[in-house]
């Protein structure tokens, strides 16, 4: 565009140029010789025609323009900067206390001790399995007046078996202490003849400065021969969660009746009293006597004996 301005400002000078020396040569006389005038300098000759403007070049083709340059690398990013630390939220306001459960947790737990168990707790047992394992649970905080006495693993005497868990205390037996007992008999009469049915009777009697107890469930009899002896095992059992185990040698041969035993804590001659756990009680001491005695093929069919005035010893 600068190139087109320029060419037009050029061309209307030049025009004007011309057309001005055609004026001044046609005020010059006429027939006056240009060699004539005389002029320091040689003879100015004729000012040629103008020659013809030449054509504009054309417009020279419009370089490629370069390559763009490789961008340069991004640079890596600065680091972030740490966050600040968040401030530290405000304590949480003390929730209002929850009023006191009973002790719970320990529930359910096995245990061997009251201390396993916790606050309000204690570790209840099987009946007679006084040092066995047990679960904790929880204390009675209330019991009903009534009079059904056991034996607790205390080795006393309690109103029921409430108060005996009141106290943490387990049930040895549900009777009174034997220890207490003032006296024990035992009475025991087995025949069976031929194929007709066994017929036991008798028990063991427990007396005491209040209720008596009796152990009226009996099994038949068993023995083991030992040469001109022979073992001889019966057991009863109560209610009230004592059994008794009776055994003597009594001897075949020669044969005698009635024959006396002295019954101990030890030796083959004893009279043991188990709580249902198998867990020893004590012992039954005293003299007792066999008045019948009579084997078959099949085992006994004749056996008595009996014991007065028998006394407990731990």
């Amino acid at each position: 565009m600068r190139f087109l301005s320029f060419f037009v400002v050029f061309s209307v000078f030049f025009l004007f140029v011309s057309c001005e020396n055609s004026v001044t040569s046609s005020k010059d006389p006429a027939g006056t010789d240009d060699h004539d005038v005389d002029i320091n300098d040689s003879d100015t000759g004729d000012t040629g025609n103008t020659g013809d403007t030449g054509d504009t070049g054309d417009t020279g083709d419009t370089g490629d323009t370069g390559d763009t340059g490789d961008s340069g690398d991004t640079g890596d990013s600065g680091d972030t900067g740490d966050s600040g630390d968040t401030g530290d939220s405000g304590d949480t306001g003390d929730t209002g206390n929850t009023g006191n459960t009973g002790n719970t947790g320990d529930i359910g737990k096995l245990c061997y001790d009251d201390n396993e168990c916790g606050d309000g707790n204690f570790c209840l047992k099987m009946d007679g399995n006084c040092g066995g394992e047990g679960e904790c649970s929880k204390m009675p905080l209330g019991c009903d007046d009534y009079y059904d006495p056991v034996c607790g693993c205390d080795e006393d005497v309690h109103s029921n078996y409430c108060y005996a868990n009141m106290e943490s205390v387990n049930v040895f037996y549900s009777m009174l202490c034997l220890n207490d007992m003032k006296s024990a008999s035992i009475d025991f009469s087995y025949v069976r003849e031929g194929f007709s049915p066994e017929s036991m009777e008798g028990g063991v009697e427990f007396e005491f400065d209040g209720p008596d107890y009796e152990l009226l469930i009996l099994s038949a009899p068993s023995r083991e021969n030992d040469g001109n002896f022979a073992l001889v095992t019966v057991d009863f059992k109560g209610i009230n969660g004592v059994s008794a185990k009776v055994k003597f040698r009594f001897q075949r041969e020669p044969f005698k009746l009635p024959q006396v035993f002295e019954l101990d804590t030890t030796g083959t001659d004893t009279a043991v009293l188990l709580t249902d756990s198998g867990d020893t009680i004590g012992f039954l001491i005293g003299k007792l006597t066999v008045t019948g005695y009579q084997v078959g093929i099949s085992g006994f069919t004749n056996l008595k004996f009996n014991a007065e005035k028998l006394t407990f010893k731990k």
